[in-house]
């Protein structure tokens, strides 16, 4: 385990004590190396090429970093850009055990600590809140008895999440970092800063991982009293246009999504489709005029009475007219019918009868509200 960033602090301080000067920060002239050929530029990250580097930058915060040390420019949360602003090429530099010193502080000044540059990927490359993400990589300094922290965190942020990682003696770096509602959606490197003791100063080693944080909006549909139906985004297409979709009603639509805001508090359609999504109900907003957007979501519908005095779920079955089988017995009436499918909405609340038709449902209790006078609609579920 790697010592507290108040313990890093006190030994960086009292190494940095016993020099003629102190070391300053130099004007960083490289952007961190991402796993592949390229990585960001320094405007890519918030900084021009000539500026100082901050020291309160999160990544080096979560290495422990003194006062003095650089820090990674693209571990800055200060001027973020637009994800899906480019990186620009830069040539391959040498390994990590190779590198040299990239800027001097003053012509009578020491040099600033080496910045060197590791490799870095992370596994998964892409996810929501929540998502946690491993990291590999190479070209990092073992801490070989000598001090050594290591800070890990997303490159853009209010705040940024920060990770852990270890480095072992073949420089082989593993560790991890959770993504969280507060890091930026859309292209977040992942950057990691290492720093050590390299004779009577301060060297660090950084790598960055591309990463990609994806959405995690939340969809809700609301039929009758049944609220905050969960639905699932499904790539758009026109339901209403299949052969076998049947309109069934329509669901009160609310989402966080910027994108399908406008759609917000609207009704839309909702469709059954067996052949294409047996089991689900799918809404979509096609074949209603005109639409700021069009999008298609699913969900699947529950059906439930109280039978005997239990809560019961069903399952929905093609309608039949059970009362009429020649071999179907009355068995009782279940009570307080409930479901979010928009079609059987109207029955919430009522009771409908239970049935035993051994020949047509071997072992199974039927409900089917035929033969109770006029319904709004009729339907046919075995008790689960």
């Amino acid at each position: 385990m790697f010592r507290s960033v108040t313990a890093v602090k006190l030994v960086l301080g009292a190494a940095l004590a016993a020099t003629s000067t102190g070391l300053g920060v130099g004007a960083l002239t490289h952007a961190p190396r991402s796993s592949t050929t390229t990585q960001p530029t320094a405007a890519a990250v918030g900084s021009s090429p000539s500026s100082p580097v901050s020291p309160s930058s999160p990544v080096a915060a979560a290495a422990g970093a003194a006062p003095s040390s650089p820090v990674a420019a693209a571990a800055r949360t200060a001027a973020p850009v637009e994800a899906s602003q480019p990186a620009s090429p830069q040539p391959d530099v040498q390994s990590a055990r190779e590198a040299t010193p990239v800027a001097t502080v003053g012509s009578a000044g020491p040099t600033t600590p080496a910045l060197r540059y590791g490799s870095l990927t992370a596994t998964p490359a892409s996810g929501p809140a929540g998502t946690v993400v491993s990291l590999l990589g190479y070209g990092f300094v073992p801490p070989a008895g000598q001090m050594g922290q290591v800070g890990v965190a997303f490159t853009y942020g209010s705040p940024v999440s920060t990770g852990t990682a270890t480095v072992g003696t073949a420089g082989r770096l593993t560790g991890s970092i959770t993504v969280s509602s507060t890091d930026r959606r859309g292209t977040n490197p992942i950057a990691v800063h290492e720093e050590y003791f390299c004779g009577n100063t301060v060297c660090t080693v950084e790598a960055t991982a591309s990463f990609q944080v994806t959405t995690s909006y939340w969809y809700h549909g609301q039929v009758g009293e049944w609220q905050d139906i969960p639905l699932a985004r499904v790539p758009n297409q026109s339901i209403e246009n299949l052969p076998d979709a049947t309109k069934v009603g329509t669901v009160a639509f609310t989402t966080d999504n910027p994108y399908y805001s406008a759609l917000d508090g609207t009704a839309i359609n909702v469709w059954r489709a067996p052949k294409e999504f047996p089991g689900l109900l799918i809404a979509h907003n096609g074949d209603q005029g005109s639409q700021p957007v069009y999008g298609t979501w699913t969900f699947r519908p529950f059906y439930a009475l109280t039978w005997n005095g239990h809560w019961t779920q069903m399952t929905l079955r093609p309608n039949v007219s059970v009362e009429t089988l020649p071999d179907a017995t009355l068995e009782g009436t279940g009570t307080n019918f409930q479901t979010d499918d928009p079609y059987y909405a109207s029955l919430d609340g009522s009771p409908v009868n239970v049935w035993r038709a051994p020949n047509e449902f071997p072992g199974q209790l039927v409900a089917h509200n035929g033969g109770q006078g006029p319904q709004p609609v009729y339907g046919t579920w075995t008790l689960i």
